[in-house]
């Protein structure tokens, strides 16, 4: 079966796709020539589906091979417009970034990152992606999704994105692959999501109503996250206002980086502070290769300090 659903003349799913190559982990799939998003979901009721999305003229369409009832279409519509942020207004964003050389790709690409269908998926990624380098992450997720999530009836190779009660299903098992740090984490973020499941989605739904500083705390007391997981459950959020901490958290996700293994340090909370509430998504689509010295970080003896002060082997 297949419907609409009514998107902005501005959005764009070949854009959106574009800006988050680096986000396109399993169960998510691309056909960049058919400009079309595959994915597994599984749903309330237990079933899994696949799903097919795609940008057609007359709206964006979701596809899916099994029939659905009212109420499972309802969920479906729901999770691809969280996925693709269909909610969100960046218009103000976008009229400012115009002015800023570092950012003209909003111009072309728009600001909208791709994000799990559920916040718990996004929280496990960011844990992964925090503790693993780029060319591990894709192949841990896999293991987790075909190791934990749903099957597909009728083809038992694909799988859905787990949920906690799986992956809590045999933590002996997380351990022997993953290792004990990222098991442990995982599994107290399962954990959390399994015992304290009112109170995460509360802080999910709610972030809007939520301190910026409130938030931080509650998400690192439930996950006991580093400052890159925290920086990337943030952007997952929406809350656009938590500036990372450091440039650590571009370079770990494999970010471009002009200098190869010379990383300047500077302050990013305090060069972004500028574009709040904007700050944070400033930092995740700067172009470094355009403005790799954003701010006054690099001006003279800045409050930063020396240029020397401010470069240490990576």
């Amino acid at each position: 079966m297949q419907w609409l659903l009514t998107v902005s003349d501005s959005f764009s799913l070949t854009h959106l796709l574009s800006r988050s190559y680096w986000l396109l982990y399993p169960p998510f799939s691309v056909d960049t020539n058919a400009g079309k998003l595959y994915r597994l979901e599984q749903l309330q009721s237990g079933q899994s589906v696949a799903l097919t999305v795609a940008h057609l003229p007359a709206g964006l369409s979701v596809e899916c091979e099994s029939q659905l009832s009212g109420y499972e279409t309802e969920e479906v519509s729901q999770k691809v417009w969280r996925m693709l942020r269909l909610g969100e207004n960046l218009q103000p964003f976008l009229n400012k970034a115009r002015q800023t050389p570092a950012l003209a790709s909003v111009e072309q690409y728009g600001a909208r990152l791709l994000r799990g269908a559920t916040f718990f998926e996004d929280v496990i990624k960011s844990a992964v992606i925090a503790h693993l380098p780029v060319s591990a992450r894709d192949q841990c997720l896999a293991w987790l999704v075909d190791s934990f999530g749903s099957p597909l009836l009728g083809n038992p190779t694909l799988h859905a994105f787990p949920g906690p009660r799986n992956l809590l299903a045999d933590p002996a098992w997380l351990r022997r692959k993953l290792g004990a740090e990222l098991s442990e984490q995982i599994v107290r973020i399962a954990e959390a999501f399994q015992t304290q499941h009112h109170h995460v989605q509360f802080l999910s739904v709610r972030y809007a109503y939520q301190s910026l500083k409130d938030l931080r705390m509650q998400l690192q007391y439930l996950f006991a996250l580093d400052d890159v997981a925290l920086s990337l459950i943030m952007l997952s959020l929406g809350r656009y206002d938590y500036i990372p901490a450091s440039l650590q958290a571009r370079r770990w996700v494999g970010a471009s980086w002009p200098y190869g293994d010379i990383e300047f340090v500077s302050a990013p909370r305090e060069v972004f502070a500028r574009w709040q509430p904007w700050g944070g998504l400033a930092y995740w689509l700067w172009d470094w290769e355009v403005d790799s010295r954003p701010g006054e970080v690099w001006k003279g003896e800045s409050i930063y300090g020396k240029l020397e002060d401010r470069v240490r082997a990576y």
